[in-house]
């Protein structure tokens, strides 16, 4: 189920529902060379889906958590995000019943993602700057070593030394490596996971005032939400 491709509606540009479709089309070849696997918090059937349940306060908000883990003797990074979906209704013209229909819309919410990981405040001091460059090079000198080394290995290459310093160095001029910047070493969204090992990420989904309102709107008695993450 991670490894699925959602498959996208034509018109509009956005995932089939997944009341239609499930988790997306199988792929064997991305099942059998990921370097990653999620596994879901609290789910004991290894099944790659999160179930909200019923939101009786309305508060719009949802949270769940999953592992990320790497199978890899380097370390891997993963942009994420997230499409709120929830079903599409129609109205019946003669009677003004709303019916549910098979397409679902996309609603307005924001997404936050936050990790168990350092990231790359390598120093803990709630920055990304040249204190973070002195701390690899700390690491490598043997001064003062790193509680994580693999997040400062910048270049995969399993070792944080002064190639990392420099490229970190680099980035905060302004520079980039491999896809790597400044804006997503900073990200929120961005989640590094270190070799072989595993990293926590915790989600929470909340619907702004115009997905509020759509579903008050079209769901009065419930409040019902579909997503769908990459």
């Amino acid at each position: 189920m991670g490894t699925a491709v959602p498959i996208m509606d034509p018109i509009p540009t956005w995932s089939t529902p997944p009341r239609r479709q499930g988790s997306g089309l199988g792929n064997v070849e991305n099942a059998v060379n990921s370097p990653a696997y999620v596994t879901i918090d609290g789910n004991d059937d290894g099944k790659v889906k999160v179930e909200f349940g019923d939101d009786p306060a309305r508060t719009g908000t949802y949270s769940f958590s999953f592992h990320v883990n790497n199978l890899t003797d380097e370390s891997v990074s993963y942009r994420l995000s997230a499409s709120v979906l929830a079903p599409e209704t129609v109205t019946d013209e003669e009677s003004g019943t709303k019916f549910i229909a098979m397409n679902d819309v996309a609603v307005g919410a924001n997404a936050v993602f936050t990790t168990d990981a350092a990231g790359y405040d390598l120093n803990g001091d709630g920055k990304l700057d040249d204190g973070d460059v002195m701390a690899i090079l700390n690491h490598a000198t043997g001064l003062e070593l790193l509680a994580d080394a693999s997040l400062a290995d910048l270049n995969g290459d399993g070792t944080a030394d002064e190639v990392d310093a420099q490229i970190l160095n680099d980035i905060l001029e302004g520079g980039s490596y491999e896809g790597k910047t400044l804006e997503s070493l900073q990200s929120n969204d961005v989640v590094t996971v270190p070799a072989n090992g595993s990293v926590q990420v915790k989600a929470t989904l909340s619907l702004n005032e115009e997905g509020k309102q759509y579903m008050e709107e079209n769901f009065p008695m419930a409040t019902t939400s579909r997503v769908m993450s990459t």
